[in-house]
């Protein structure tokens, strides 16, 4: 499902709501069982979605894409994370979005990333990534 959100024709109308469909399904399995969409890169995939279609989707769509991040951004392992400086630069993309509802969960999941890697006493790998670290 990652594969199909990442080349999907979405000037076509079938591809368009079978990735909104993909969406769905991927917020539903996020409610039970996140950590199989987090393993098959589904963070970096819902991310672009959202980032490279978010002015042509349904909002309710967007909102779904936006719930499957928020959770998802929860089981980004601060020891181990190869993608983390394209999240950074994927989230700081939504902080700029026109719509307040896609800024505020931007910034949720940047207090979840901070959160995880103060818990896990990586304030360094912080600060390096632009954080500012108290």
């Amino acid at each position: 499902m990652c594969t199909c959100l990442q080349v999907v024709d979405i000037e076509d109308r079938t591809n368009k709501d079978l990735a909104e469909q993909i969406i769905k399904v991927f917020e539903r399995l996020c409610s039970r069982e996140a950590s199989s969409i987090y393993e098959q890169d589904g963070l970096r995939c819902v991310l672009d979605f959202i980032n490279n279609w978010y002015s042509v989707i349904h909002k309710d769509s967007l909102q779904s894409a936006l719930n499957v991040v928020v959770k998802l951004i929860g089981k980004i392992d601060p020891q181990n994370s190869p993608t983390l400086d394209q999240t950074i630069e994927s989230l700081s993309n939504l902080l700029l979005h026109d719509d307040s509802f896609v800024a505020d969960n931007a910034l949720r999941c940047f207090a979840t990333l901070a959160d995880r890697f103060v818990k896990h006493k990586n304030k360094k790998k912080l600060s390096l990534i632009g954080f500012i670290v108290l």
